[in-house]
């Protein structure tokens, strides 16, 4: 997507969780180019400030009207998407397992 501003976030090699990515301004949407991930799920973790408490950021389900973490599979890994994002600004990214081969890198960027 030509003219956004990519951030990364590296999720370590052992780890679950990526550094804080400060998106500079609130954004409603996400580019997320994400990586084969280690036998894990990946979710979006959102706070209010860089240095708060991060939360998982969920979406109420139009299939069943209750509210569903906005995560990916690892068996989809190797994959660009477009998450609902709702004005937020600072994020992480968190994985369901460690990932034991290799650290993973995350591009992301905000657009409205």
């Amino acid at each position: 997507m030509q003219g956004l501003v990519w951030k990364t976030a590296t999720i370590a090699h052992t780890g679950t969780v990526s550094g804080a990515v400060d998106l500079g301004k609130p954004f409603k949407s996400l580019a997320v180019m994400l990586p084969t991930l280690d036998n894990a799920t990946v979710a979006v973790h959102t706070a209010m400030t860089a240095d708060g408490t991060y939360q998982g950021l969920n979406v109420i389900s139009t299939n069943d009207a209750d509210d569903d973490p906005i995560l990916c599979s690892a068996s989809t890994g190797a994959i660009n998407v477009t998450v609902p994002f709702f004005g937020w600004q600072h994020l992480k990214f968190v994985a369901g397992a460690a990932q034991a081969t290799a650290a993973r890198t995350i591009y992301v960027a905000g657009f409205d």
